[in-house]
């Protein structure tokens, strides 16, 4: 009996007997080829090479708990299949020789068998893509990936173009990332204001009422009470007690004392500010001590 091309279903003949029998049996195979299920445990591994009665069905069922990849060999005829793959490992679905297709665990394959090549159609599952970046399969997501399409890696980012980020509020001391926002804002924050120191140094003796220094002022610069921070010192320590008076454009605002020392003391200052322009003179007692020598005041205020 001859039959159909593709699926060998029997063909009616005119002079044959009992041709509802061959009807029904062709019925059958077309209804097997279109929503027909072959159930395939293949725990054991290796190549399963399918029978007449299974390779018919549309749908293959791959079940079992094989060790690794398992290969299914189709028979020659043209046909559609649907791999549904729950053994739990690649299945390898081809004919003898031609191009195959790899089902993935977990996924379901549509697939043409055209007598020499499997092609697949599309597939399903929660194994991974049919294919991605040249990779088939239950493709895992590298940190190529990642960059080759432009994204950068949460680990040692390299951004470039002009990366964006939500800017920290002033004074934020963390790990967040500092925006050119932020660090432009702390700039001006700051701009002006830091330490400003004013050094005078007397070398030697001095005369009476000899002034020791004198500095005008550029900007605005603020000393603390009792000039603290400040510091005196001279070479050699006086005899006596020895007071320096600082003034401002002319009025004291304290003394610098040397009490039979080298080491001076700032006396009665109050919190002072000197503007752009005012005048800080720093002048000896009338009466010179004759040991004191080599005199060094250093201020330290803010701007």
């Amino acid at each position: 009996m001859s039959g159909t091309p593709n699926l060998s279903l029997g063909h009616l003949l005119a002079s044959q007997s009992q041709k509802d029998v061959t009807v029904n049996q062709s019925l059958d195979g077309l209804d097997q080829a279109v929503a027909g299920t072959t159930s395939l445990d293949v725990s054991a591994g290796g190549t399963f090479t399918l029978t007449s009665a299974q390779w018919l069905n549309l749908r293959l069922l791959l079940t079992g708990t094989p060790s690794a990849t398992v290969t299914i060999r189709l028979p020659i005829n043209k046909k559609s299949y649907i791999v549904d793959n729950h053994c739990g490992q690649t299945a390898t679905v081809g004919y003898t020789s031609g191009t195959t297709v790899n089902v993935s665990a977990s996924t379901m394959a549509w697939l043409y068998f055209d007598g020499t090549n499997a092609l697949l159609l599309n597939t399903a599952g929660s194994g991974g893509v049919s294919s991605f970046n040249t990779r088939t399969g239950a493709v895992t997501l590298t940190s190529g990936d990642v960059t080759g399409a432009g994204g950068a890696l949460l680990a040692s980012p390299t951004f470039t173009g002009t990366p964006a980020a939500p800017t920290a509020t002033a004074g934020t001391n963390t790990t967040q990332v500092a925006t050119t926002a932020y660090v432009t804002a702390a700039i001006a924050a700051l701009s002006g204001s830091g330490p400003y120191d004013v050094g005078v140094y007397l070398s030697g003796t001095y005369t009476n009422s000899q002034i020791i220094g004198e500095y005008i002022f550029p900007r605005t610069v603020n000393f603390p009470a009792s000039m603290t921070g400040s510091y005196a010192q001279a070479d050699t320590a006086s005899s006596g007690t020895v007071s320096c008076t600082v003034t401002k454009n002319g009025t004291s605002i304290g003394t610098v004392q040397f009490a039979a020392s080298a080491s001076g003391t700032f006396v009665s200052f109050s919190a002072t500010t000197f503007n752009a322009s005012d005048l800080l003179k720093i002048t000896a007692p009338s009466a010179a001590d004759a040991a004191l020598a080599g005199v060094k005041i250093t201020l330290v205020g803010t701007r």
